[in-house]
């Protein structure tokens, strides 16, 4: 379980307001103990304005200390977080220059620039400032290419363009990422389609700081496995077979652990294992490629969950059928998609993120491929925050028949 630290409440506190749980929101921050950084301060007092409680007293105290020099680009970061989280954009702008000038290998500075500009409608110079970090840095090839996600993302194609054409001579023979991201900006198939391939590159290198990093981003798929699990006629009775399909470090163990007589889990990425393997949470653990069947643990299981895993995938049904041969009669399957309902057949697509959003259709149509009954829960919510934007989430669940004719 996550420590429940004041920046910790604050975070969550933060989702629950986006989404409109407004007295969720006031209880996480109710006597919540001091913030240490400035910008945590400022997101403490913004989302209190937000809520009716304005506290002037602190703000006034946050103003004095916004107004103090900086001595090192650390401290200019985090003034430039506040200033932008307080909507004084100009003085955001002008702390972020100066972080940039000193924190050039981290990317922080660079992307708090860029986002700043695609604010102010300006994506040049966005692409400008991201360019002139990476001029200095001794590896640029993963800010050329984060950034372009997010010119992508936003709309901004040449400008997204840019920056990959500046990206790819650092990519080296690894550059499964690089082949879906540009593909999903450029609207074409990926030159590699080996998507084991792309997904192990992501998280192998991803693993040390998985759990902060989505910690931050107000990860909320686990949540929604957690809501459907209470929602659907299921007794924790630790009874059950279960498979974490896509279990990454574990973050949906602690929701699973007490309906499971057997909590088995599966991922590509070694890396990510021995985190989820330090939880204590899993009776086993796997290394597996769900477009690889021989590598899915044989089962059978009373419960499959995919958490932000199915949108590393395109058309879902090939990745579903083998799992479903692994289910018992009766048994549920769980899963989350970025929510893609306005799309057209068939239903799926690639985006500048190098992930794919599904519409409800496609994935009850595959669902149905692959042996499942009709869809008996579906819920919408934001599934995380990706550079202030919401990602909307799409969470389903079906059952197996009992019979089969």
């Amino acid at each position: 379980m996550a420590t429940e630290t004041a920046e910790n409440r604050l975070r969550d506190a933060l989702r629950h307001h986006s989404e409109g749980r407004e007295k969720e929101a006031r209880k996480l921050i109710r006597n919540l103990p001091p913030l240490k950084t400035l910008t945590d301060r400022a997101a403490y007092l913004r989302l209190k304005r937000a809520l009716g409680q304005p506290m002037p007293e602190d703000e006034a105290r946050l103003d004095v200390d916004l107004a103090k020099t900086a001595s090192e680009w650390q401290g200019h970061y985090d003034q430039a977080r506040a200033l932008y989280l307080l909507g004084r954009t100009p003085e955001a702008l002008e702390a972020a220059l100066e972080a940039q000038k000193g924190g050039i290998e981290d990317r922080g500075p660079a992307l708090l620039l860029l986002k700043i500009y695609l604010d102010q409608k300006e994506p040049d110079k966005a692409a400008d400032a991201i360019l002139a970090t990476a001029a200095e840095r001794k590896k640029p090839g993963g800010l050329l290419l984060a950034a372009a996600k997010v010119l992508g993302q936003a709309g901004h194609g040449a400008a997204a363009e840019r920056l990959l054409d500046a990206a790819e001579p650092h990519q080296g023979d690894d550059r499964a990422e690089f082949d879906y991201v540009a593909a999903g900006i450029r609207g074409t198939a990926p030159a590699d389609a080996d998507q084991g391939k792309m997904a192990a590159a992501i998280f192998d290198k991803f693993a040390s700081d998985y759990d902060e990093v989505l910690a931050s981003i107000g990860n909320n798929g686990p949540q929604l496995i957690g809501k459907m699990l209470e929602a659907l006629p299921m007794a924790r009775k630790g009874s059950m077979q279960v498979l974490d399909a896509g279990c990454g470090t574990g973050l949906c163990g602690d929701i699973l652990k007490p309906y499971a007589k057997n909590l088995q889990g599966a991922d590509i990425s070694v890396p990510m294992l021995e985190r989820a393997k330090k939880r204590n949470l899993y009776h086993g653990l796997t290394r597996t490629d769900l477009n690889q069947p021989a590598t899915i643990p044989a089962g059978p299981f009373d419960l499959i969950v995919l958490a932000d895993v199915l949108l590393y995938f395109g058309d879902l049904a090939p990745v579903l059928t083998p799992l479903v041969q692994r289910m018992k009669p009766g048994g549920w399957m769980l899963l989350t998609v970025e929510d893609g309902s306005d799309l057209p057949s068939p239903g799926y697509q690639l985006g500048a993120s190098g992930r794919h959003k599904h519409s409800e259709a496609h994935v009850a149509q595959a669902l149905n491929a692959a042996g499942l009954g009709k869809t008996k829960f579906e819920m919408r919510e934001t599934l995380r925050h990706e550079f202030g934007m919401p990602i909307a989430g799409l969470a389903m669940a079906a059952q197996k028949p009992m019979l089969a004719f």
